[in-house]
Parts: C-alpha cells; structure tokens; sequence
C-alpha cells in the first residue's frame, strides 16, 4: 500500500493517476468551489469534488481518501462529489460535516471503512439525503471518534 500523506487537493487528480497501489491519501488544502443557483436564484458556493472524483473514476487501484484536514460543512450530490467512484475503498470524514446530499456516495461499490472524527451520537445528526443514493457509505463499517492512524 502507498502512503501519501498531505496532498494538496489541487495535486490530488496528478497523483492518483500516478499510483501503482493501493493508498490512503490525506488531502490538504481548500477544496474547488463551484457556484450554484438553486431554483429560486439564489447563488451558493459548493466544494467541487469533480476533478478528485474523476481521477478515482479513472484509477486502477483503490483509493482511501482522508478529508479530516479540510473544512467544509456537506457533500453535495449533482456530479460534486464522489458518485461511481468505484475505486473509492474509505473515506474519512471531517468533523466540520452536517450534511451529505443526495447520491454523493452512489455506487460506490468499493467503500467498506468510514472513520468519522466525532461521536456515533453526532453520526446519527447528520442528514443523509436519499438514503437510498447512499447506500454504499451507509453500509459501510464506520470508526467514530477517529483520530487518524
């Protein structure tokens, strides 16, 4: 397994094309934002995890993301986050997270570990959206209170 640890998010896609193992990343940095209107025209900014989920899409080897470094508050679903990422093996999950929208983790179908930096109390607070896009981080083995390895 590759270890490649602090990797700013803009370097992300590079290396992932790159690997010749399986490994777990640890991204640093600020996530891409995108604008988006919502029906009523109002305009917000959403971490675009577009470029990331791509280069996952396209890799040969599975890939365990560590976001804990980054600060941001949902997953968006719409193509920004990490739907059929099939190489997708684990992701760990910031505390600054409330919301993970709809189909952001849709088949997803390698996801097995989900380490989430705060309590399973806290787990249960956050919205999931359309459970059912979902279920591949729902069915996953999740660590609480994690701390990093």
């Amino acid at each position: 397994r590759d270890w490649s640890s602090d990797v700013c998010s803009s370097d992300l896609p590079y290396v992932i094309r790159v690997l010749k193992s399986d490994a777990k990343i640890r991204v640093t940095g600020k996530v891409p934002k995108t604008e988006k209107k919502d029906s009523w025209g109002d305009v917000s900014y959403l971490e675009d995890f577009s470029s990331i989920a791509r280069a996952i899409r396209g890799s040969k080897v599975k890939i365990h993301l560590d976001l804990s470094a980054l600060d941001f508050n949902a997953f968006r679903g719409d193509g920004y986050s990490f739907e059929n990422c099939e190489q997708l093996s684990g992701i760990t999950i910031p505390s600054t997270i409330y919301s993970i929208w709809e189909n952001s983790f849709k088949n997803c179908t390698s996801l097995k570990i989900v380490n989430f930096c705060r309590s399973k109390k806290e787990w249960k607070q956050i919205l999931v959206e359309h459970k059912s896009g979902n279920e591949a981080l729902l069915k996953a083995k999740i660590k609480y209170n994690y701390k990093g390895e």
